[in-house]
């Protein structure tokens, strides 16, 4: 299972096409555990930098959502940007600046398209899944949408 969501992971910094279809992020989807993966959404952000994806695989029954890790020169700003920001206004829990401004910057884009596959699949799992920054930004867009 580790394997599938690295390979998720690996697929989000691939810069994937929904044009292309899921084939297109090369070796990262050819494995068996998830060459049968549906392709929903990417997303590619320049301000704030943030790219990513949203997929379904019926096999496992699960939707994903997977953020890119730091594949791009300007990601290393978003990276260097260890400001801690309050993740919630008013009380004291901070967190990575660069992070935080990557997930706001598309949370509302991520949050209607797991809605909507939630409506469509609702015994489906939702992971969050990536790696390095993108393992970070999983972690605060997952917070984000259940504190939603």
């Amino acid at each position: 299972m580790i394997q599938r969501y690295m390979r998720y992971s690996t697929a989000a910094t691939s810069f994937v096409d929904t044009s292309t279809g899921w084939t297109a992020c090369g070796q990262a989807c050819v494995s068996p555990d998830v060459h049968d993966v549906m392709l929903n959404l990417t997303w590619h952000v320049d301000a704030p930098l943030s790219d990513g994806l949203i997929a379904v695989h019926h096999r496992s029954q699960e939707i994903v959502v997977s953020w890119a890790g730091t594949h791009r020169y300007r990601a290393l700003v978003a990276d260097m940007s260890v400001f801690p920001q309050p993740y919630i206004p008013g009380a004291s829990t901070h967190v990575h600046g660069g992070f935080l401004d990557a997930v706001r910057g598309v949370i509302d884009l991520v949050q209607h398209h797991v809605e909507h596959l939630m409506s469509d699949y609702p015994d489906y799992m939702v992971i969050f899944t990536g790696h390095s920054k993108g393992g970070a930004e999983a972690a605060l867009g997952a917070l984000d949408l259940v504190r939603r």
